[in-house]
């Protein structure tokens, strides 16, 4: 057998990745509550994991439009099969605080009711989409942000603030840029400001729920509302529906998007 490319140039092979018998679970199950549906949101903030969630995603599937052609005799749990009947399960998203030193989980917060666009009584979010520590000039010290993901009947979604892990506040108005926008998946630091895009958008029809404005926005200080875009929408391709997921690396911000053509 010939050698690898790394020790045919005289180089080391590269280190193995980690295998299965390095990971352990740590938890299981939902935390304990089967509507835990994802762990949708994750950061390392003072010393302990945080982990948000979002709630009762096949039962929402369930009830939506974009789902009735979908060939399952039996759909996979037990659900609702009207939109008031989702709205009946307590789909309150929870973040959770993970602390490796005691090898324990507590649940640190629960997403409040509110009054919804309807004037009915709804969940503020239903799901925790992403979150990054970020030390901004509004903040003495590191900050842990969460974007929620607000429900069609919510008002919109909003990014949370929490500087002692253990109470979160909203730090923007419903919708952050404009009401309608419901959620996003991608804060992320890049040169000093938190970046995001928004990728859902509250009212949209044909299938395209998980679409809104393909454009990113930056803000040192995201408590003030400043947000500037930095790309031209969709990058200039019209077929680019959403930004869904921002990463650094080399000192480059990468943005992926949505297409139905491809991403």
């Amino acid at each position: 057998m010939g050698k690898s490319p790394a020790k045919r140039n005289g180089n080391p092979a590269p280190p193995r990745g980690l295998g299965r018998s390095a990971f352990s679970r740590i938890a299981y199950g939902g935390l304990g509550d089967g509507h835990n549906s994802f762990a949708h949101a994750m950061a390392w903030f003072q010393g302990k994991l945080y982990v948000g969630t979002t709630r009762s995603n096949l039962c929402m599937l369930r009830v939506q439009t974009s789902y009735e052609d979908t060939p399952l005799k039996v759909w996979p749990v037990d659900c609702p099969t009207t939109m008031d009947g989702l709205y009946a399960l307590d789909r309150r998203p929870q973040i959770w605080c993970y602390d490796p030193a005691e090898d324990n989980w507590e649940l640190v917060f629960r997403a409040p009711m509110i009054e919804g666009i309807d004037g009915t009584e709804v969940p503020r979010e239903i799901g925790y989409r992403s979150m990054i520590v970020f030390h901004g000039s509004a903040t003495e010290e590191p900050a842990l942000y969460v974007s929620s993901w607000a429900s069609g009947r919510a008002k919109g979604g909003l990014l949370l603030r929490c500087t002692d892990g253990r109470t979160f506040e909203p730090v923007t108005p419903y919708g952050v840029l404009d009401p309608p926008f419901s959620t996003t998946r991608s804060l992320t630091e890049f040169r000093g400001k938190v970046h995001f895009a928004p990728t859902a958008q509250r009212g949209r029809s044909g299938g395209q729920q998980n679409t809104a404005r393909p454009q990113i926005y930056a803000s040192d200080t995201p408590e003030a509302g400043d947000w500037q875009p930095v790309n031209v929408p969709g990058f200039g391709d019209p077929g680019n529906l959403a930004v869904f997921s921002l990463a650094v690396a080399n000192d480059t911000l990468y943005a992926a998007t949505f297409n139905v053509k491809g991403f």
